[in-house]
């Protein structure tokens, strides 16, 4: 019996040695290339889609912090210019928070309008319709406005570069 089994070993030894070895690699069951694809385009998804609710979460809060101050900007007695002042404050809100997406340091920066100016912007703009209506320009309040507020914005913004 012991024989027999020596025949076969080196028969089957002779039989291998016959055969060329293939080109190219060599194909392993155990490991598909595709399905480790598959699963690390899975996982990307699952870890993209586990984001989501904090996306949802920290935009209610960017819009429940910044709205009130698009009502501040443009005064009272003009309440046709507050969903300008909204707009105006949203979409500083999203230029600022991709601003500090993509430059800043911190992990999880929120950014939005700066609360202190608002008291100001919305001083500003009062004054200025005071003073153009007790003139007769009604028709130049808001481009006065706007363009007083984009000169007080880029002055504050140089002050805080130098600074």
């Amino acid at each position: 019996m012991a024989s027999t089994q020596l025949l076969l070993e080196s028969v089957e030894e002779e039989a291998l040695d016959d055969i060329p070895p293939p080109s190219g690699p060599v194909p392993c069951p155990d490991i598909d290339v595709n399905a480790r694809k598959r699963r690390r385009r899975i996982r990307r998804i699952r870890r993209a889609a586990g984001q989501i609710p904090g996306i949802l979460v920290a935009g209610i809060v960017a819009i429940l912090d910044n709205v009130p101050y698009g009502f501040l900007l443009f005064p009272h007695h003009h309440p046709e210019l507050a969903p300008t002042g909204v707009t105006m404050v949203m979409l500083s809100t999203v230029i600022s928070q991709i601003a500090f997406a993509i430059f800043s340091q911190f992990p999880y920066a929120m950014a939005g309008v700066i609360a202190e100016n608002a008291p100001f912007l919305h001083a500003l703009s009062t004054s200025l319709a005071i003073s153009l209506e007790s003139v007769g320009r009604d028709d130049q309040v808001v481009s006065t406005i706007l363009v007083a507020f984009v000169m007080s914005t880029l002055a504050t913004g140089v002050a805080f570069y130098f600074l």
